[in-house]
C-alpha cells in the first residue's frame, strides 16, 4: 500500500481565516514528515484559498519533508497542532493518496478527500466545540 500523504487541514466555514499549524505526526518531532509551512512562525492564514498554498502551504514548494510516515486504510494518524487550539471554530482535515512516492507528491489535482471534521454540539442553548482548547 502506498503511503498517505498532504495532510492539509482547512476550515469549513464562509469567513473563516485558520491560523494554527500542525507540525508533527504521531509524536515526531516537528516538520519531521510534515513539509515546513510558510506560516510556522507567524501562524497567518492562507488568505486566497484559489492559490496553490490552499495545500499545503508550504516553506519551500516542491521541498519535501525530511521523512515520511506510512499509513494503513482505516489506521489512526494524530497530531500536534501549534499553537493549542484556544477559540472555538470550524476544523476539517483532508489527505491525499499519493500516486507514487510521498516525498515527491505534490498534492495537485483532485485528489483529496475529507478524514475528519470537527463539528459543534448544543448543550444549554449554547454551541460547545470538541477543538476548544486542544
Amino acid at each position: 500500500m502506498k503511503a498517505l500523504a498532504g495532510l492539509a487541514l482547512l476550515a469549513s466555514a464562509a469567513q473563516a481565516a485558520p491560523h494554527y499549524t500542525f507540525p508533527s505526526l504521531s509524536g515526531e518531532q516537528s516538520w519531521q514528515s510534515v513539509r515546513q509551512t510558510a506560516n510556522f512562525q507567524s501562524n497567518g492564514p492562507v488568505t486566497d484559498v484559489q492559490s496553490e498554498a490552499i495545500r499545503c502551504y508550504e516553506q519551500s514548494p516542491g521541498t519535501a519533508a525530511p521523512s515520511t510516515t506510512a499509513a494503513q486504510a482505516g489506521g489512526k494518524i494524530t497530531f500536534t497542532a501549534a499553537p493549542s487550539i484556544y477559540h472555538p471554530g470550524a476544523l476539517s482535515a483532508y489527505m491525499a493518496k499519493a500516486p507514487g512516492k510521498a516525498a515527491e507528491f505534490d498534492g495537485a489535482g483532485p485528489v483529496w478527500f475529507k478524514v475528519f471534521q470537527d463539528v459543534p454540539t448544543a448543550n444549554g442553548g449554547q454551541y460547545v466545540w470538541p477543538s476548544d482548547g486542544t
